[in-house]
């Protein structure tokens, strides 16, 4: 009884691990990169906005030497953002095909003198509209500071392009002000020497103070501004917040370790700006 026991287990785990194999074969994977065919040339960004690359900026980087037709230009990228840190989430087997606008001024469908590119690059974080708190998030790409495109200019298929779209010229909503976000963020320390834990600007007792300008043109001065921060200390006493001549106190909740005290929770406060 005891060898046929064993050899049921067995069988169940094989078959187990044949469920599992089966599962893992179903998923559809790139049978090769978009990059392992043609020339390409990497483009990098570090802010959200609209790019634009002529024939001459190609020309002088010895990217071109001679004009091309205009199907063979396309660009490529990844998802926004950073990768997930879960294997399970978000995946992503191959770069994917970004639409652009190609200008040819002269009609001809190559690719030359006075024409150029225009595309939209995203900043490697990103900004999220979170519902239930009704405010923006934003989410650091802690690998990388700049968001890398691929060029290429003898692309095998034809090129992805915008696409026109019909404007009404009649208008429902007129929009006077809308929220807007600002980000002071420098991973200059890191107090526990290890980890994504960065902070930025360190106070001392000699230089116990720090101004952050905040610039928003055309902020309606009776608007509200929610104020969002982290800090780490390493006395109990904790820090005060000061803005627009209001205070806010955080308090320190737990130890992390070595002589540092840290703040158990991310401290949100609402300042009014009369």
């Amino acid at each position: 009884m005891l060898f046929s026991k064993k050899i049921r287990i067995f069988v169940l785990v094989k078959n187990m691990l044949l469920i599992l194999f089966t599962l893992i074969s179903t998923q559809i994977y790139a049978q090769s990169s978009v990059l392992s065919e043609g020339s390409w040339h990497r483009v990098s960004v570090s802010e959200n906005g609209i790019y634009r690359i002529t024939y001459n900026d190609l020309v002088n980087r010895g990217v071109l030497q001679n004009p091309v037709p205009l199907s063979q230009i396309a660009l490529f990228g990844g998802p926004n953002g950073a990768i997930p840190l879960e294997n399970i989430a978000g995946e992503t087997f191959d770069l994917e095909e970004i639409a652009i606008f190609v200008r040819d001024n002269n009609g001809d469908g190559m690719f030359g003198t006075g024409d150029y590119i225009l595309f939209y690059g995203q900043s490697p974080s990103s900004w999220a509209w979170n519902s239930p708190q009704r405010r923006f998030v934003h989410h650091t790409n802690v690998f990388s500071d700049v968001r890398s495109y691929f060029l290429t200019t003898n692309f095998s298929g034809e090129g992805k392009r915008l696409e026109n779209k019909a404007v009404s010229e009649s208008t429902t909503i007129t929009i006077t002000n809308f929220r807007d976000y600002f980000l002071h963020e420098r991973d200059l320390v890191n107090p526990f020497r290890s980890s994504q834990e960065w902070y930025g600007e360190r106070m001392t007792l000699t230089a116990r103070n720090q101004s952050i300008d905040l610039h928003f043109p055309g902020l309606i001065t009776d608007s509200s501004v929610n104020i969002r921060a982290r800090f780490v200390v390493n006395d109990p006493g904790g820090a005060t917040v000061s803005s627009n001549g209001q205070s806010q106190i955080f308090s320190v909740t737990r130890n992390r370790g070595r002589g540092v005290w840290m703040m158990d929770t991310i401290g949100d406060f609402h300042w009014n700006f009369p």
